[in-house]
Order: C-alpha cells, then sequence, then structure tokens
C-alpha cells in the first residue's frame, strides 16, 4: 500500500449502539440518543460541504455491547435509513475501535483500506468535551514510531455537550486520558483507566477481530 496522501478524512465517533427494531440506544447515556442523531445528521452534511476536498466519512465504533452483537458503527449506518439521510458513496465503516485513540488510527487504517492512501488531514466530529482528548491522541500518534506518520493538528467540530455532574466526571477522565497521552501510545494503553475500559469493552473478542481486518498495519494493543 502506497504513503501517498489524498483527501479528507471526516471522522465521526460512536458511543453506543442503535437498536432499530427495538427503538433503543444501548451507551453510558442512552438518554442523550437524540444528540448522537445530531451527530448522525451533521456528519452526513459535513460530508456535502467538504465535497471538493475529497472526503471520506468514517464512521467508527466496534462491539462494546452485550445487549446487541453489531459495531457502533454498522449500528450508526443503519440508523440513518430510518432518519433518511442520503447514503453517499463516501462512507466507510471502521467497526473495531473500543477507545479513542482507536477511534483515529483504525480510521486512518480503514481510508487506507478504502482509497489506497492516506489521508491529508483530519477532520472529526464528536462532542465538545472530547476536543483536548483527541486532540491529544492525533499528537501521540504522530510521533509513533511503529506508524512513522504523521498530520497536520486536528480540525474539531463539535456537536452537543454534557452538563452538570456528568460533565465532571467526563473532564476528570479527560483529564487522566491526556496526561498520559502526554508520555506516548503506549502509556496511553498502561494506564488503569484504559485497561479497566478495555476490559469493560472487549465484549466479543473484538482484540482479534481486529488483528485480522487490520493484518499488516501496526497496533497499539
Amino acid at each position: 500500500m502506497t504513503n501517498k496522501r489524498n483527501g479528507v478524512l471526516c471522522l465521526l465517533t460512536c458511543q453506543g449502539v442503535y437498536d432499530t427494531k427495538l427503538s433503543r440506544f444501548y451507551g453510558e447515556h442512552p438518554e442523550d440518543r437524540p444528540i448522537y442523531d445530531s451527530q448522525l445528521l451533521y456528519a452526513f452534511n459535513h460530508l456535502v460541504w467538504r465535497k471538493r476536498a475529497k472526503p471520506l466519512l468514517v464512521i467508527s465504533g466496534g462491539l462494546t455491547q452485550r445487549q446487541r452483537r453489531c459495531s457502533e458503527s454498522r449500528s450508526y449506518f443503519e440508523r440513518t435509513k430510518h432518519l433518511g439521510l442520503p447514503v453517499l458513496g463516501q462512507v466507510a465503516l471502521e467497526e473495531h475501535a473500543l477507545t479513542s485513540i482507536e477511534n483515529l488510527i483504525l480510521s486512518i487504517y480503514a481510508f487506507h483500506q478504502e482509497r489506497g492512501t492516506y489521508p491529508d488531514s483530519i477532520e472529526l466530529i464528536s462532542w465538545a468535551f472530547k476536543r483536548r482528548r483527541m486532540e491529544k491522541a492525533l499528537e501521540a500518534i504522530n510521533v509513533w514510531a511503529p506508524l512513522g506518520q504523521s498530520w497536520p493538528p486536528l480540525r474539531f467540530f463539535p456537536v452537543g455537550d454534557l452538563w452538570g455532574r456528568f460533565k465532571e466526571t467526563a473532564v476528570q477522565a479527560e483529564e487522566e486520558d491526556c496526561a498520559a497521552l502526554d508520555h506516548g501510545v503506549e502509556a496511553y494503553y498502561q494506564s488503569e483507566r484504559v485497561q479497566e475500559l478495555l476490559r469493560n469493552r472487549n465484549v466479543f473478542d473484538s482484540r482479534q477481530l481486529a488483528r485480522k481486518a487490520y493484518e499488516g498495519y501496526p497496533l497499539p494493543f
């Protein structure tokens, strides 16, 4: 595969699994489903807005919920039909990420697999409170020796935010992740918070599936 750069990676990070048949959302905050819908709606509008930049929208999220054996990203894609969104050809699913840094790394690989090139730049759609973590994640990826690739600073497009005690808890987690990311990709995976997160989310042997899907690419796990 070539190391050539072309186009923009538009990344939508998932937060849970839709069950369209039962009209449910399985995730940490199912009551925030209107915001997840808004992020999905915005992502497709963003794709149209950026059409001159040769975008590829990658929807990223793995198998994380025991209630339904379906990747977060595939369930989001199913949801597009219920929302009546026009499904254009510039969409790919990344179905193995379990953490924020994996949303980035594995979506870069998904772009590479789909287009045969790496993206020129990365634009990310997610919750406002995740901006610093995702910026730090890309900085860590840029100096991660096994990959040997780097990108310009992340362009972040926030849709929705938490508030009150939920925001306080989220910000604390952000600070812990950012502190680990300051010491690199390996330090991030060694942090107790991330290890516990992976234990809770790796419910369908996602690691083995990811190794198979991204064989030949460097993986941090």
